[in-house]
This record gives structure tokens, sequence and C-alpha cells, in this order.
């Protein structure tokens, strides 16, 4: 699988990569930015591409308990993103600036308006959207209590960033959200 990945053969999930990364002691940033980036840094890679123009960029890695990782995410009508169970501590925050989101939990389907929504992504979820216009959100990944999370997510309401607590210092800057 590893040797797929390296040359490109083989298209991988984000919770495989960090598997990978914890197997390593590497984050998924040390696995996917450039080795002579800072730990701390704007990595602006692709992740994710859709077969109809949508992708997945990770944008942010914030060296924290773990990481925290920014993803800014753009989805085509009708494109679908599954992702694995992440492991178990880990978070998402979905930030919906354009469109309506549908997330795909294994409790329910959760549609998520211009606005925010945190959940524990340690269980298969999937991104889609069922609209006919383009969807754009930013994922924030955390390993972190909930109370963190929620704490980063009102903060990220007010200001369009995260400031959470419990050995994270998260620097999520979203940058216009217009």
């Amino acid at each position: 699988m590893v040797g797929g990945i390296e040359n490109g053969a083989t298209s991988v999930s984000t919770a495989t990569l960090d598997r990978i990364g914890i197997a390593l002691n590497a984050t998924l940033a040390d696995l996917v930015a450039e080795p002579s980036s800072l730990r701390s840094a704007r990595v602006d890679r692709v992740g994710w591409h859709g077969d109809k123009g949508g992708e997945g960029v990770l944008r942010w890695s914030i060296d924290a308990r773990r990481e925290v990782e920014l993803w800014e995410w753009r989805l085509e009508p009708g494109e679908r993103y599954q992702a694995a169970a992440d492991p178990a501590g880990w978070h998402v925050m979905i930030f919906v600036v354009e469109g309506c989101l549908t997330l795909e939990l294994e409790t329910g389907t959760i549609e998520v308006m211009a606005g925010n929504h945190v959940f524990d992504s340690a269980q298969k979820h999937a991104f889609a959207n069922t609209m006919k216009g383009p969807v754009r959100f930013f994922r924030c990944t955390a390993c972190a209590s909930i109370a963190a999370v929620i704490a980063c997510c009102a903060q990220a309401r007010s200001s369009a960033r995260c400031a959470a607590s419990e050995k994270i210092s998260c620097a999520c800057r979203t940058g216009d959200l217009s």
C-alpha cells in the first residue's frame, strides 16, 4: 500500500494517512507537506479530487497534542467524499460558507447551512452535496476533548478563527470567507 501511495498509483483517505503517521510518529502534514516546511505552517496541498471538479485542500497544520488541521473544501453538485472513522479522541468542526452541506454520520444525516457543526469523527462519515449549486466549507480536525472543540467553534463563529485550550494552540485562520 505505501508503495502505491508513493508512486501515485493509489489514493488514500486522510484517516489512513493519519494511522500511518501515528505508526511513524509523524503528523499527516509531515507526510504530505514539503520536507523543508515548518511543523506549524500553511500547507496548501490538494488531498482529494472529486470526479466532477471538487477538491479538498489541506490549508494549515498546527503542531499540537497531535495536530490541528484546517481543510478548505468545495463539493460540486452530486459529489460525495466518504471518510473512514478517525482514531478515538478526534473531532471535526465544519464551517459552511456557501451552500448546504449534507453530513452523513452513522447516527443520521444532518444538513448544515452557512454556520458550523461539531462532531466526533471516530465514526464513519461522509460529506456530500445533494443540492444544485456548489457547497464550500472549512473542516478543522483536532485531537482534543469535545469541550475544547466546542470552545474553538464558539470562537470561530464570532471571529472566523479557532482558539482552543487543553494543549491546543490553533491558528486556523480561514482568511476571507466571502
